[in-house]
């Protein structure tokens, strides 16, 4: 932990909220402007590194031309005596793997609506020669604003700017062994915008179905279906609800890049378009299954998909049909059925009531 409080005058550290191999990050106040700041330290044994200090300041100045509101904003960077610092917005929430890990897979409806932007933020900096190079679900942020949840691309620290000179040492990989593309195995020079083409691919086929496409004993097992495993029927693990998607993530996760879709942009016209295919439907099973018993009731009331059009009655009529379908293998339906009807339908009516004003 740093030993500063207070850097160039200007951020009080407040108190710790990560750490990584590159650094720390703080929450922090901006005395200036008295608002809240993360500000992210380089550790101090890393200061001599000459390609540490590059790289720092590297993504400081990239991550600095992005204006895509789904990327983290830079407000500032500098150094404090020998401490280098990054200051950016600071973000509530949590991070794409630890909602993975907590929920599970993303519903598919959820999935499109999240990284839509995220295909258009990626599209911004391809545009301007960045790559980011190290896309994995540890950089994606679920930032918590005005009642909503939006996904921020995190970290170019280690991004690669077309127009310039390649910053990593000769046979030093650069990427995350479950995301990286077969080119930045073999550390090929032709190293593209498609490498976080299939780098995304990877993470839109975990994020549905809970799992990586390719896993293995050992990183050289990973590496080895990198480069020539076939993709796994992402709709078998799941569902056919996710059949839609098995084309697009196959294109992403093409060994050439050439093979890939060339832009993020049509990555994120070819989602509208699985959108269209996709029916929102509301996945009882956790609800229903004994591990918990409160309907979030807005689903209802502000779908309008079960309450609008019908009685409270065919309601959970439907309530129920839904999840005989979804809760197969889980506990004894009727009981929790039995359950949630003696417990939630008068908190339905009431919901009922209040919103139609009967």
């Amino acid at each position: 932990m740093s030993t500063v409080n207070v850097l160039n005058g200007k951020y009080r550290l407040d108190r710790l909220i990560g750490q990584g191999g590159f650094g720390e990050v703080y929450e922090a106040t901006d005395l200036t402007l008295q608002r809240k700041v993360a500000v992210k330290l380089i550790k101090d044994h890393n200061l001599g590194k000459s390609d540490m200090l590059e790289r720092f300041l590297n993504e400081a100045r990239l991550t600095s031309q992005l204006k895509h509101p789904n990327t983290l904003t830079i407000y500032d960077f500098g150094k404090h005596k020998q401490q280098l610092f990054l200051v950016s917005e600071l973000l509530e929430g949590e991070d794409l793997r630890t909602r993975l890990q907590k929920v599970g897979h993303i519903q598919p409806h959820q999935m499109i609506d999240l990284f839509i932007p995220i295909c258009k933020a990626l599209h911004e900096a391809h545009g301007i020669g960045v790559i980011h190079r190290d896309l994995k679900p540890d950089n994606f942020y679920l930032h918590r604003s005005f009642g909503e949840e939006n996904l921020v691309l995190l970290d170019f620290g280690i991004a690669k700017t077309l127009n310039q000179t390649h910053h990593t040492q000769t046979g030093h990989i650069i990427g995350t062994p479950y995301y990286m593309a077969p080119e930045q195995i073999t550390q090929s020079k032709s190293i593209n915008h498609t490498a976080d083409i299939y780098s995304l691919g990877i993470i839109f086929y975990e994020a549905l179905s809970g799992t990586e496409p390719y896993r293995g004993e050992s990183i050289y097992e990973i590496f080895e279906q990198h480069m020539k495993g076939e993709i796994p029927k992402i709709d078998l693990i799941v569902s056919s609800e996710l059949r839609p998607f098995e084309s697009l993530i196959s294109s992403m996760l093409a060994k050439s890049p050439s093979k890939r879709p060339q832009t993020a942009l049509a990555i994120a016209l070819e989602l509208e378009e699985i959108k269209k295919k996709v029916t929102e439907s509301v996945d009882l099973s956790d609800y229903f299954c004994g591990r918990k018993y409160i309907i979030p009731l807005n689903r209802f009331i502000d779908k309008q998909q079960y309450i609008a059009n019908n009685s409270l009655d065919e309601t959970l009529l439907s309530m129920e049909k839904q999840a005989q379908l979804s809760t197969q293998s889980h506990l004894d339906l009727g009981l929790t059925l039995d359950h949630a009807q003696k417990q939630l339908y008068p908190n339905l009516r009431n919901a009922h009531n209040k919103t139609f004003g009967q």
